[in-house]
């Protein structure tokens, strides 16, 4: 039988049981867990063992600069990644932030998408240089033909 109670395991609401015997249950992930009181069942819950991961990726800044990571699972609140940063230190990112996203690179192809954003970067550099160098003030030259008689 249902008892109305809940028990949040992993972001989610799980409904506890009652056995007729009154024993409590809950069913978490695969395991259906057992135990005389709600609060027994709780510890029970909050005990099961984190599955640990670890998934290497890597991905660049708006900048071009190459970051490792690996993450090591989602957030049961926010749903975000839990990431562990190549320099050590650990935060919570959400899936957009770590756009473009790649597998983890060889040193040899970090060195390549580092060279390709630096060319990018020397591109734009041009690309602004060439458009300062033509500029047109639109405004004002629609203004000057305007007041030709």
């Amino acid at each position: 039988m249902q008892t109305g109670i809940t028990i949040k395991w992993r972001g989610q609401e799980h409904e506890v049981g009652l056995d007729n015997d009154g024993t409590f249950w809950v069913t978490a992930g695969e395991q259906t867990l057992r135990a005389s009181s709600v609060t027994e069942l709780r510890a029970q819950v909050e005990a099961m063992p984190r599955k640990k991961i670890a998934v290497p990726f890597t991905t660049t800044s708006r900048t071009g600069t190459v970051q490792r990571g690996i993450a090591t699972g989602v957030h049961a609140d926010g749903r975000k990644l839990l990431i562990r940063w190549g320099n050590g230190t650990a935060r919570q990112v959400s899936f957009f932030e770590l756009q473009p996203c790649m597998r983890e690179l060889t040193a040899e192809e970090v060195g390549t998408l580092e060279d390709l954003h630096a060319e990018r970067d020397r591109v734009n550099e041009e690309i602004n240089s060439f458009t300062k160098a033509h500029a047109l003030d639109l405004r004002a030259a629609i203004d000057a033909e305007l007041a030709k008689p």
